[in-house]
């Protein structure tokens, strides 16, 4: 009998984490792998199955879980012996950003539910509202959807879009709030977040294993692959690799390259990759570039598979920022491209 109360109380409480790790992950993509690389093998699996049966989680088990990891760590008197451990110890386990969404945050943002719905969602719930409620809603939407569904709407009401955005007067932020959740309770009762929640939890579970060793990743897909043959075919075709950047434009590779900025990094990165990736790089960078890169071959010699990799992930990892940040096109992997293209070419 105790036996069965500890082990439902140590799954309780891997649910409880797998939830603030997805919840790290949406704000911060890649900093869960950091976590991940702390934890023992057998948790990491356990969490990640976890994940990969989650389809989507209520607001009241988010809020929950985030409050009582902000009591456990930063009240007085519980679990870690008060404020100064507690505080310690958050403050080695993570950075400043990391802390400050952890202790504050119990809910997503304003209206972050928009970007998990089809613009042909948004398209049609559009047409029985006013614009002025277009308006406001797209001022909380993220770049890159904003644009999307302003090339499928009617011209003129793109103009007036433009030119209320430019002088919106959002109101009172208790409004908003309660507008907030009564569009959230509308759209999950018309059933239209929920089609898209098992796409979701699949994008935020690739970009995990994006930012994972490949042995610890091959350990964790054999037990996915196991018990949910599936969803893991489908979890692969969604892992973006080093080898899908040759696919991006070459201003955002560009981007890329600068965001990572280390010159031993992008050296390191591009061995044993092939020749269509040497000459990405080399069509997009410098002489001075070029010859620092040379510097850098004539110094390190030959490169080890591990070096490679943890280049590789690093660019990985700075190319999704960039793409949440909206400062490069969304990036796909070579099944989503293939997709793309098929798609484009039947119309």
């Amino acid at each position: 009998m105790a036996e069965k109360t500890i082990a439902k109380i140590e799954k309780n409480n891997l649910e409880k984490s797998a939830i603030i790790l997805l919840f790290l992950e949406a704000e911060m993509p890649g900093v869960t792998a950091n976590v991940i690389s702390h934890l023992e093998m057998h948790v990491v699996k356990e969490v990640l199955l976890i994940i990969s049966n989650i389809r989507q989680i209520p607001k009241d088990q988010i809020r929950s879980a985030v409050n009582e990891f902000y009591h456990n760590f930063l009240e007085n008197d519980v679990l870690f012996g008060g404020r100064v451990a507690s505080g310690d110890l958050l403050e080695t386990s993570f950075d400043a950003k990391t802390r400050n969404k952890i202790v504050s945050a119990s809910d997503g943002g304003l209206f972050d539910y928009l970007d998990r719905l089809s613009d042909e969602d948004l398209i049609n719930f559009f047409e029985k509202e006013s614009i002025q409620m277009i308006t406001l809603l797209m001022n909380y939407m993220t770049q890159s959807k904003m644009a999307r569904l302003m090339t499928k709407m009617d011209t003129k009401q793109v103009k007036t879009i433009s030119r209320l955005l430019l002088t919106l007067e959002v109101p009172s932020l208790d409004v908003i709030w309660k507008l907030h959740f009564a569009l959230d309770e509308y759209f999950n009762d018309n059933v239209l977040i929920e089609t898209h929640s098992t796409d979701l939890q699949l994008d935020k579970m690739a970009s995990v294993f994006e930012t994972m060793s490949e042995e610890l990743k091959s350990e964790i897909f054999k037990e996915i692959q196991n018990e949910q043959p599936q969803m893991f075919e489908e979890l692969k075709k969604r892992i973006l690799t080093f080898e899908d950047l040759i696919n991006v434009s070459d201003i955002d590779f560009q981007t890329i390259m600068y965001e990572v900025q280390d010159v031993r990094t992008v050296y390191q990165s591009i061995q044993n990759t092939g020749e269509l990736m040497a000459e990405k790089l080399n069509t997009n960078i410098t002489e001075r570039y070029k010859a620092m890169i040379q510097n850098e071959a004539e110094e390190l010699g030959e490169v080890s598979d591990a070096d490679i990799e943890i280049a590789q992930l690093k660019i990985i990892k700075a190319a999704r920022a960039l793409e949440k940040d909206d400062k490069i096109e969304r990036l796909l992997t070579r099944t989503e491209l293939e997709k793309k293209i098929n798609d484009e070419s039947v119309v």
